[in-house]
């Protein structure tokens, strides 16, 4: 059946006319090759495509493989040879007695044609199996070296210490090609003196040479975001909890401009308040943090609307553009950002459409292509980004794919 259902794919993507702009959204003639890749749940596969940056094509190179059970989150490193995939559920019992656990697979990459080539053995983050699937959520980020990757699991809501909770969990492990080596154990975050910061569904890192970074987290079931620092090690030190507005769902920080004194921003989608949280982050030394410090300031005017159920936040690598992937309404919300004080501004119109249940998306290296998974469609929408940062359908607005993208990853 995976066979037929890759082949399916392929059939679908190499029927449909190229994108056929002449010109890219943002003015610029840039040309090349970008990469997607998007994990299926329906099939558990992981497949490659590339993305023609002078007009938005996209492209199969006939590269899928095995992604485990329920793929749910992909993360790759900075210098684009690993792509880790995180699976929800995964049966690490036997067809005799299935029992469900967590695990974390690190993919090679192929980085002249973007091909996934054999994982190595998976990683089990979570120490307990269940009877049944428990659903919880599983989130990733590597930091920019590309040292550490960062696990957390969401858990479950309720007392901590009371009979059937299980608390969530950040794990480390550093990145050695595919080999990843746990920096100890998964930690509980309240081993890591964080009182309240249960329910970790997602995080971001940040490097400080020759020194380690900081690490934060989203926590859904207490509204906050925590701060971490880790040492050259991967060793977590827990900071401080910030306060942000109900069931925050992701994390993004803004665009970085190499040689400057440009601030860092942190976004945060608030899913149960429908509004984005946005932090002044002095995580490196700049005009108006004298050192990185790690401390999060709200801004003015902080937290802005976001129409339903925000969830992953994309920002433009280019241009100043923030956009917010809506998951209830099926719209991604599009935002100017003003790189002096952190605030958005709502673009007109203050949305688009995408496809049934988008799960997430990314935007070209180029600044110029978006593209948003959708699981209920069973398709990827794919977005021209404007001049004035406004997004538009391709000519090719619609990538059928066979079975329900749950992960998608541009670069």
């Amino acid at each position: 059946m995976r066979i037929r259902s890759w082949v399916l794919a392929v059939s679908v993507l190499l029927s449909i006319i190229g994108f056929n702009s002449c010109s890219n959204g943002n003015g610029s003639t840039n040309s090349g090759t970008g990469f997607l890749w998007v994990a299926t749940k329906g099939d558990q596969l992981v497949s490659s495509f590339t993305v023609d940056l002078s007009d938005g094509a996209v492209s199969s190179v006939r590269s899928s493989v095995d992604s485990g059970l329920n793929p749910s989150q992909l993360a790759l490193t900075p210098d684009g040879a690993t792509l880790v995939v995180a699976n929800v559920d995964d049966n690490c019992g036997t067809a005799q007695a299935p029992s469900y656990c967590d695990r974390i697979r690190a993919f090679p990459i192929n980085q002249a044609d973007g091909r996934i080539g054999t994982a190595a053995s998976p990683i089990q983050i979570t120490a307990n199996a269940f009877s049944a699937p428990q659903g919880m959520k599983v989130g990733l980020a590597i930091d920019p070296s590309g040292k550490f990757l960062f696990v957390t699991h969401e858990g479950n809501s309720g007392p901590i210490g009371s009979s059937g909770t299980v608390e969530g969990t950040i794990s480390v492990f550093t990145i050695s090609g595919t080999t990843l080596a746990p920096v100890g154990t998964p930690v509980l975050t309240t081993q890591l003196g964080d009182p309240t910061g249960t329910g970790p569904v997602a995080a971001v890192a940040t490097t400080t040479p020759n020194v380690g970074g900081f690490l934060y987290v989203a926590n859904q079931f207490s509204s906050t975001v925590s701060e971490y620092s880790y040492d050259t090690t991967g060793t977590l030190t827990f900071v401080t909890n910030y306060s942000v507005a109900a069931n925050p769902s992701a994390l993004a920080f803004s665009r970085e401009v190499a040689n400057t004194n440009r601030d860092n921003f942190l976004f945060v989608s608030n899913a149960g308040s429908n509004q984005v949280s946005v932090f002044s982050a002095c995580v490196v030394a700049t005009l108006n943090c004298g050192g990185a410090t790690g401390v999060l300031s709200p801004i003015s005017g902080s937290p802005f609307p976001a129409p339903t159920g925000p969830g992953p936040i994309l920002v433009d690598p280019t241009f100043d553009w923030v956009y917010v992937i809506e998951q209830s309404s099926f719209q991604v919300s599009q935002y100017a950002f003003a790189p002096a004080t952190g605030a958005l501004s709502a673009l007109s119109p203050a949305a688009i459409s995408t496809g049934a249940g988008p799960v997430g998306g990314g935007i070209t290296r180029d600044g110029n292509w978006m593209f948003v998974a959708n699981s209920g469609a069973s398709n990827l929408s794919a977005f021209e980004v404007g001049a004035t940062g406004k997004l538009g359908p391709a000519n090719t607005s619609t990538v059928l794919l066979a079975n329900q993208p749950s992960a998608i990853l541009v670069r």
